[in-house]
């Protein structure tokens, strides 16, 4: 179930306990209090029929202590379970099971079990390989899925903040805070708000480009990490039209190379950590990079080995040697990405 599906749901009547996960926090922390509030109301006597932790004290008899409640003065009660699911033991998660089997006798307790952005890991659902914890933990609960939103998505919701301040948006505008910005909707609320208060301040009425780029911090997607993406998935139509990209913005081909090797660098220990059985949040914290960016390596070095990463940091430290050494400039980076063999192979 999507977030919009939830929505629905909501409306409709909530029973059972439901899986709340994913990368978008901003989403979660409006749709548990909106689902609390249908099952309890929101007039005083309502707390008396919440049940709710904090996951930065986890306490193991919370479960099952909030699915042996009973309403009082109304016909349910809402138990919200917050956890860091995967800095769990095993023993702790097993537990946890055990609990969550009272649920099928608890019908008047509606169970949100909510898991923070980076301390789940759900497998790879669109491949039909479902991780042991998501196979366990739906066994009792309604999944909900709430990643990040799709940029045409965001631009949307970003178009209706800046009119709520008297703002209107240029297009290109829009789609260039959220490329830059990333797809975090806490971060582009931010940003959008120091984007409101200097147009407001300058006495604009339109916010365009310039004043987004002027404003905005980057958060979001480099040139070459859309070139290191496409030379590790072995698109080479995809890393050519990158390097005419950056050919067009006139950047140095030596700074270009340097900065695909540093991406490569990245995707590397990001490759060797996954292998580990390491997940997002915890590599961000390692590696000291934004979740969001994580993320991205994650997906494009899912498929691939982690020595191939390295045979091709290897190819780019030949490459740089070749272009302090000549006089050659982009026709060297066009020659690497030739070579480079499709599919994911090195």
């Amino acid at each position: 179930m999507n977030e919009k599906e939830f929505r629905a749901q909501i409306k409709s009547g909530l029973s059972g306990g439901y899986l709340i996960y994913g990368e978008e926090e901003y989403l979660k922390d409006r749709l548990v209090p909106l689902a609390v509030k249908s099952v309890v109301g929101d007039d005083d006597f309502s707390k008396v029929n919440l049940i709710e932790n904090d996951e930065n004290s986890y306490d193991p008899s919370f479960l099952e202590d909030a699915l042996s409640a009973s309403p009082m003065m109304a016909e349910k009660c809402c138990a919200v379970f917050r956890v860091r699911f995967s800095e769990l033991g095993e023993g702790e998660r097993e537990n946890v099971y055990a609990s969550l089997d009272i649920l099928k006798h608890s019908p008047p307790v509606v169970l949100l079990f909510v898991i923070p952005s980076g301390y789940f890991d759900e497998g790879n659902l669109k491949r039909g390989k479902p991780s042991a914890e998501y196979r366990e933990l739906t066994r009792y609960l309604t999944p909900v899925e709430v990643p990040y939103q799709a940029p045409a998505v965001l631009g949307k919701w970003a178009e209706k903040h800046f009119a709520s301040d008297g703002l209107s948006v240029a297009p290109n505008a829009l789609s260039y805070l959220i490329d830059t910005s990333g797809p975090d909707m806490y971060s582009l609320s931010g940003e959008i708000e120091k984007i409101s208060c200097y147009a407001r301040a300058k006495g604009m009425t339109e916010v365009d480009r310039n004043t987004v780029a002027a404003i905005c911090s980057e958060n979001g997607e480099l040139d070459a990490f859309a070139l290191s993406n496409a030379v590790v998935s072995g698109n080479r139509e995809g890393a050519l039209a990158a390097i005419r990209e950056c050919r067009e913005k006139k950047m140095s081909p030596v700074s270009v190379i340097a900065r695909m090797t540093s991406e490569f660098n990245n995707m590397m220990f990001v490759s060797a950590y996954m292998k580990n059985g390491m997940l997002k949040g915890e590599i961000s914290k390692k590696l000291g990079i934004h979740e969001f960016r994580v993320g991205k390596y994650m997906e494009a070095v899912r498929d691939v080995e982690t020595a191939a990463v390295r045979t091709v940091i290897e190819r780019c430290v030949e490459v740089d040697t070749a272009l302090k050494s000549s006089s050659g400039g982009f026709d060297l980076l066009e020659r690497f990405v030739c070579t480079i063999p499709a599919k994911k192979r090195f």
